[in-house]
């Protein structure tokens, strides 16, 4: 069946499982219906049995995505590949977070004009501005991303991809090819960080926007930093069920969020 979102300009992608729905995934959705402007979509590929109701959302499913199931049955009967290096666990190690990867190229693939991905435990605090994602993503511009480099992997909790830029469709075969190809496992890490750096650094740099340039060296939330912090809040890690600690912010938010 055809998305209803093809024709719109922007469309945000997300995923999350039946898990984590009430844990943080709801608070996402409702957040973004309150908060988000009516002429951007949103697809949620979501594992699990019959998904929620409302909120104005595509639902797509895991199954959709072409090569996802394969590479996790190719991956399962490692450990290491699933994070665990003995008896610990090493994120940087886990291959199966690739899933995300996999996920924004199918969205990529099959919507138009420019796709963002968003975690699924973002919730947007503010009312955000019909021309918000264009600014942070221009039409002469293929990808925006949160960059940390020189000292860690990119910030994958916000990414947009600009598919109507002629470049687009090669540098989304690059980033998946990293993990289909094996690539991946040349890398420090094996998740879809690493294999966004992998495939950007390949790529012409003026194709890209990095969100995170101009905050303190060594920034290690450039989400909350960001011009995105104006608008939303990531509850990564730990903070799913409460919020980003000010102590997290290296720069002076003046939102009326941050000064609750």
């Amino acid at each position: 069946m055809e998305s209803p979102f093809r024709d719109v300009k922007c469309t945000v992608v997300t995923s999350f499982t039946e898990e984590v729905y009430e844990t943080y995934a709801k608070a996402f959705l409702d957040s973004f219906a309150e908060h988000w402007p009516a002429n951007v979509g949103l697809v949620v590929y979501y594992e699990g049995g019959t998904p929620p109701g409302g909120h104005g959302v595509e639902w797509r499913a895991y199954g959709e995505v072409v090569g996802l199931a394969d590479w996790e049955t190719r991956i399962a009967p490692f450990s290491l590949m699933s994070g665990m290096n003995g008896h610990e666990y090493d994120i940087n190690f886990d291959a199966r977070m690739a899933r995300k990867a996999f996920i924004q190229c199918h969205g990529a693939r099959t919507l138009r004009g420019k796709v963002f991905w968003i975690d699924a435990d973002v919730i947007a605090h503010a009312p955000v501005p019909d021309t918000f994602l264009d600014e942070v993503l221009p039409d002469d511009k293929m990808c925006c991303f949160l960059g940390r480099d020189g000292w860690c992997y990119t910030e994958s909790g916000f990414i947009g991809f600009n598919t109507d830029h002629q470049a687009c469709p090669t540098f989304m075969a690059a980033y998946l090819g990293a993990f289909t190809s094996g690539a991946i496992f040349t890398q420090p890490g094996w998740h879809d960080c690493h294999g966004f750096d992998m495939a950007r650094r390949a790529f012409d740099p003026a194709l890209f926007v990095n969100l995170a340039t101009g905050l303190p060296e060594g920034c290690m939330h450039p989400f909350v930093n960001s011009v995105l912090g104006r608008y939303m809040d990531h509850r990564k890690g730990p903070r799913k069920e409460s919020r980003t600690s000010r102590e997290d912010l290296l720069i002076d938010r003046s939102e009326a969020y941050w000064r609750g």
